[in-house]
């Protein structure tokens, strides 16, 4: 059982909050109470001065997961301060980039996320312990925002917690919202695709197949008899559990793995295979094992798409870790796959998206990015270099097939290939050095030195990194303002300086700190032109580009963090 936290009315401390009634001395005296450093010594602040910015800029370091009291402390502090806003952002960590659909059928346009379950998971359970009506409220948002699999996660986590007899909060409502799933006709084969299963004691030897059955016999009884648990003798169980596992079994979501279980491979349809699933399949033994390659191969290569609703970065982990000397090498069919599932990440990210933009991504290869990313195994480099082929095939500026590399200098690099794939396997970067981002504008000048327009050049930075950056030379000026003064002395106008915008990709890992949710910004959330991403899904870069239920541009972080939040699903949530 988690043990409970001591104050569950932590106030926001007014010297942490950003107002716009402080004048530019005030403002001055907050940034100077609140300055830390990076890894490497250069000026950075522990808040943006607010908080939900703050939380937004760090969401790649909860991909590891948070203990189950740090998660409630995060979210009493959120709640106390906006209770819709802690709502958006809590259902901001769970979407994933798709066309979402409601309950009631009606369909939405592309809604995005960070598809960070475990944390989802946690502040939802404290939404469930202390706002209860609120939790019930949304819980059709719920289904909406993830699947109905959260539902029964959300049990589990209040049984592994908080125990057997005394339940953080009533199951009732809840377990009625499962049942009336199970009589939609549009809902009910989903609902049963994650039913849990009912098992005898002496087979429930993890505390999750314990959660699992006391879940289930809760749903069975509910369902299929008029008394309580305790009333029941064992022959009435017997029946009750019988109709419920009969009910579970009849599900139809499941069937390629029913096939699989049967051996029929004749008939498994590779195209009812959910993307995570068939990735798995297609990268373990199983075609080989059971003679099925080259009717895979076939297969893959007579579909444009392929599903995927998980990470880009997941998509290249088979082809990761190779050098130029020794490329990592998978079967032919399995990289068609990656290629398939790659498109389908763009097209649909691509929806009502403005992809037209100058531009030019900045992957960090420094030392500290051979260190593996948050909560996976794939080191940032990795990872980074994934979400920058991503911007390269989503973005259609003139700079999309270009990006800049920077650790000690700078080095100018293409995408070359025919394919997703062998564009990935053809860069191979030695990462090593210092973090030193100013050379990306000393880089500039050098170019505007040869003679280049400045409509020549890019009009921002998408800067994929850990974000520890060198010093500058004026150890008394943060990064990005040094940034923009190399421009203006190196000959840009005052025009293209004031409209330079710098996108801080944040890619969290403990090579400096094991605090990787510590807080460390480049400037307030009211600076102009200054924005902080994170998290491992890059498609949320629409916020920035302007889609079309949102296309106002935001100028600085905290309306970038609005734009994020206004998404038709967002806006359904009530408190």
């Amino acid at each position: 059982m988690k043990q409970k936290i001591k104050n569950l009315f932590v106030k926001e401390e007014k010297s942490n909050l950003l107002t716009s009634e402080m004048n530019i001395f005030e403002k001055e005296m907050f940034k100077a109470s609140h300055q830390t450093q990076s890894g490497n010594g250069s000026i950075k602040y522990t808040t943006s001065g607010n908080p939900f910015v703050d939380d937004f800029s760090i969401l790649a370091a909860y991909r590891e997961p948070r203990d189950i009291n740090e998660i409630f402390a995060t979210s009493d502090r959120l709640w106390n301060m906006s209770p819709i806003q802690f709502l958006k952002e809590t259902f901001y960590l769970r979407m994933i980039t798709r066309e979402s659909k409601l309950l009631t059928g009606v369909k939405l346009t592309t809604q995005r996320g960070q598809g960070l379950k475990f944390e989802f998971y946690g502040r939802m359970l404290y939404l469930a312990e202390n706002h209860f009506k609120t939790f019930v409220k949304n819980l059709p948002i719920l289904i909406a925002a993830g699947s109905w699999y959260d539902i029964f996660e959300i049990l589990r986590m209040d049984l592994e917690y908080n125990g057997l007899t005394k339940h953080g909060f009533k199951w009732n409502p809840i377990l009625d919202f499962i049942i009336n799933g199970l009589a939609d006709k549009d809902q009910n084969d989903l609902v049963k695709k994650y039913l849990p299963t009912i098992n005898c004691a002496s087979n429930c030897k993890t505390l999750r197949k314990q959660a699992n059955s006391v879940i289930a016999k809760k749903i069975a009884i509910a369902m299929f008899s008029d008394k309580n648990f305790k009333k029941l003798n064992g022959h009435d169980k017997s029946l009750v559990f019988k109709q419920y596992r009969k009910l579970k079994a009849s599900g139809t979501a499941h069937d390629w793995q029913q096939a699989i279980s049967r051996q029929d491979f004749k008939h498994l349809n590779f195209s009812h295979i959910a993307g995570r699933a068939l990735s798995k399949l297609v990268g373990s033994k199983f075609l080989k094992n059971n003679n099925l390659e080259e009717a895979f191969g076939k297969w893959i290569l007579s579909q444009p798409t392929a599903k995927f609703t998980g990470y880009v970065h997941e998509l290249f982990e088979p082809l990761a870790g190779g050098t130029p000397w020794y490329p990592v090498v998978v079967p032919k069919y399995r990289e068609e796959l990656i290629n398939r599932q790659f498109k389908t990440l763009i097209d649909e990210a691509s929806i009502d998206l403005d992809r037209q933009t100058n531009f030019i991504v900045c992957l960090d290869i420094s030392s500290s990015m051979r260190t593996p990313a948050s909560g996976i195994s794939m080191s940032c480099y990795d990872v980074g270099k994934a979400m920058a082929l991503y911007f390269s095939e989503l973005l259609t500026g003139k700079f999309k097939n270009t990006f800049l590399t920077f650790s000690d200098n700078v080095q100018m690099e293409s995408w070359k290939g025919n394919t997703p794939s062998e564009k990935f396997k053809n860069y191979q970067a030695d990462y090593y050095g210092s973090t030193n981002f100013l050379e990306v504008a000393n880089t500039l000048v050098t170019l505007k030195n040869k003679g280049y327009k400045e409509e020549d050049f890019p009009t921002g930075v998408i800067c994929i990194s850990d974000c520890e950056f060198n010093p500058s030379i004026d150890e008394n000026m943060p990064v990005f303002e040094t940034f923009l003064d190399i421009l203006r002395k190196g000959g840009f106008s005052e025009e293209f300086v004031s409209k330079f915008k710098l996108i801080l990709w944040n890619l969290s890992n403990n090579y400096y700190d094991e605090n990787i949710t510590e807080v460390k910004v480049e400037g307030l959330a009211d600076r102009p032109n200054l924005y902080y991403m994170s998290g491992l899904d890059p498609a949320s870069i629409a916020f920035i580009m302007g889609t079309k239920y949102n296309p106002s541009i935001p100028k600085t972080a905290e309306e970038l963090y609005e734009a994020a939040m206004n998404q038709e699903l967002l806006n359904l949530l009530k408190v």
